[in-house]
C-alpha cells in the first residue's frame, strides 16, 4: 500500500494590530546638528589626502580639508604612505587589499576615504633615517622607493615651518 504524503502544514492566520494615537496632533522633532566645532575635530582627526596616479615617487601636498601639509609615496596597488608636520608616518592602506593579518608595527587608526589607515611608530618605514638609508622599502607586502625623500622632506619642513607661522 501506498501511503499519501503527509499534508502540507498551513501557517497561523496573521492578526494585524493598528495602535491608535493617544493625541491627534505629533510633534516633529529635527535630529540634533552636530556642532561646527565637533565637524572641525572629526576632520581634524581623518584628513583626506590628495590622490595621485604617480607611484614610485615622494611628493609634497597638501590634506584636502585643512591645507595642512605632507609628502606621500603611492605604490602601484594605490596604498599611500604619508608623512606630515607631526614627523609620524602613517599606511593609507588601499582598501580592497586589506589583509587578515599586518605587520606587528602597524597599529589601526581608522577608515578614511577608501582606506585603512595605520600608524607606523616603529620599525621599517617610520622614521626618516630608514627611508634615507634604503632604495626600497616593503611594508605590508607592498614596495615603497625612496626615490626622491630627501628632497621631498626638505620641502615639507620648509612648509610646516610656514605653516605654523
Amino acid at each position: 500500500m501506498v501511503s499519501a504524503p503527509p499534508p502540507e502544514p498551513t501557517p497561523a492566520p496573521l492578526r494585524v494590530v493598528h495602535a491608535t494615537p493617544e493625541s491627534k496632533t505629533t510633534a516633529f522633532i529635527a535630529p540634533p546638528k552636530p556642532q561646527a566645532n565637533q565637524q572641525s575635530t572629526k576632520a581634524a582627526q581623518k584628513p583626506f589626502l590628495q590622490l595621485t596616479d604617480i607611484s614610485g615617487v615622494w611628493s609634497l601636498a597638501s590634506y584636502t580639508e585643512n591645507e595642512k601639509p605632507y609628502i606621500s609615496i603611492r605604490s602601484t596597488n594605490g596604498s599611500y604612505v604619508v608623512n606630515d608636520c607631526s614627523g609620524d608616518f602613517t599606511l593609507y592602506l588601499n582598501e580592497p587589499l586589506k589583509p587578515l593579518r599586518v605587520a606587528a608595527n602597524l597599529i589601526y587608526m581608522h577608515q578614511n576615504q577608501h582606506f585603512h589607515v595605520y600608524k607606523i611608530p616603529y620599525g621599517q618605514g617610520s622614521s626618516a633615517e630608514s627611508w634615507l638609508q634604503s632604495r626600497k622599502l616593503k611594508i605590508n607586502d607592498e614596495f615603497f622607493t625612496s626615490e626622491s625623500f630627501n628632497v621631498s622632506r626638505e620641502a615639507l619642513l620648509q612648509r610646516c615651518l610656514n605653516f605654523a607661522s
